[in-house]
């Protein structure tokens, strides 16, 4: 993960997208958007999770999943306000769930003596282990901006000399 300070010159096309738990999916609440450097250098459709301000002028820190790449963007803390941008504790809890689905028709597949019985095991397996890999990133990338929110306060108070 790459840790980036950016102050978004201008921003454009801000589209937010609202996502009823439990009806999406796979998806979540999201703010997707573009900005404008202060050097000219222009990033379109980037997705945040959340309903965070996104406005021109303002200043955040983001954490980027590759280097330099503003489609892998896993959240940000707005220097002006204190905002965190975040994924849900729960990303990728929906695919873990699907093992338990699949597990279930596996089940009921084999004491009807269908064959193939572990065909849906397997994809629901499958699926549950890349929600295990979402929700370990959703909670390491929670626990970072915590850090920077809370270096953020510290550098307010005097108590830190360095702003990120």
């Amino acid at each position: 993960m790459q840790q980036e300070r950016i102050c978004f010159a201008r921003v454009f096309d801000v589209v937010r997208v609202k996502v009823r738990p439990f009806l999406s999916r796979g998806g979540d609440t999201h703010t997707v958007f573009g900005f404008e450097t202060a050097c000219g250098q222009k990033h379109y459709n980037v997705r945040v999770p959340g309903l965070p301000a996104v406005e021109s002028g303002m200043v955040v820190t983001a954490i980027l999943s590759k280097k330099d790449d503003w489609h892998s963007l896993l959240g940000w803390v707005n220097e002006g306000t204190g905002e965190l941008a975040m994924p849900r504790r729960t990303a990728g809890l929906g695919h873990s769930l699907a093992v338990g689905v699949g597990a279930s028709t596996a089940a009921v597949s084999v004491a009807s003596g269908v064959r193939h019985a572990w065909l849906p095991f397997a994809l629901g397996s499958a699926v549950a282990a890349a929600g295990i890999v979402g929700i370990r990133q959703a909670t390491a990338v929670r626990a970072r901006l915590n850090e920077l929110f809370e270096h953020r306060k510290m550098s307010r108070s005097g108590a830190a000399e360095n702003v990120l």
